[in-house]
């Protein structure tokens, strides 16, 4: 398959660009290759000359332009940085794989949201306790985000493609070479290396 069309790195050495042979391979890496569309400039013109900027960044981060914390757009935060919960990988990857606390913006923090799950604390011989109103506590639990994408493939992963397709609130955001990209990461596992030997020794 060609990926002349893609406006970051392609997962082929460049001479097999020009001419595929037995020892070419794709090879899709989240770091090198998946990473750079997040931050990629986005300029989407809505056929009436205004131009908008639609870098997935530019609404799925925790700082807005003026450097200033936000709330990321769908609770997806797909900015630079290293994973507080993996720190060999970044918080982009987790945040498309796994799933997450949700999170609410408090002041200038992002902080996670906790709700009632409807058991209370108790002591030891299993007696509720009671706060200084004598009321009993409630057990707090955050609250899931499940991932946007699927190690099962691109068709386990209508969360995100959906809104790319026809109709979607991402129509034309993202470029038909950059989907299918996306689409061959996810059909070989959406592996952080898909090369194992690209992984560091440690």
């Amino acid at each position: 398959m060609s990926y002349a069309d893609l406006e970051t790195p392609a997962p082929i050495r460049p001479e097999c660009a020009d001419d595929w042979r037995a020892a070419c391979r794709t090879v899709i890496n989240y770091e090198q290759h998946i990473h750079p569309l997040w931050g990629l400039e986005r300029l989407v013109d809505d056929g009436n000359g205004n131009v908008e900027n639609y870098t997935c960044t530019g609404c799925h981060s925790n700082t807005d332009a003026a450097d200033a914390t936000q709330l990321p757009i769908a609770q997806l935060d797909l900015s630079d940085g290293a994973s507080p919960d993996e720190p060999d990988h970044f918080k982009s990857y987790r945040e498309l794989m796994f799933n997450d606390n949700e999170q609410e913006l408090v002041g200038d923090q992002l902080v996670d949201v906790q709700v009632e799950s409807g058991e209370f604390l108790r002591d030891e011989d299993g007696e509720l306790i009671l706060d200084d109103d004598d009321n009993p506590i409630p057990i707090l639990v955050n609250v899931n985000v499940p991932p946007t994408m699927s190690v099962n493939g691109a068709r386990a992963s209508g969360n995100f493609f959906n809104r790319f397709r026809a109709g979607g609130s991402h129509q034309d955001f993202m470029s038909p070479a950059e989907l299918r990209l996306l689409a061959e990461w996810l059909d070989v596992g959406g592996q952080y290396y898909n090369n194992p030997f690209d992984a560091p020794a440690d």
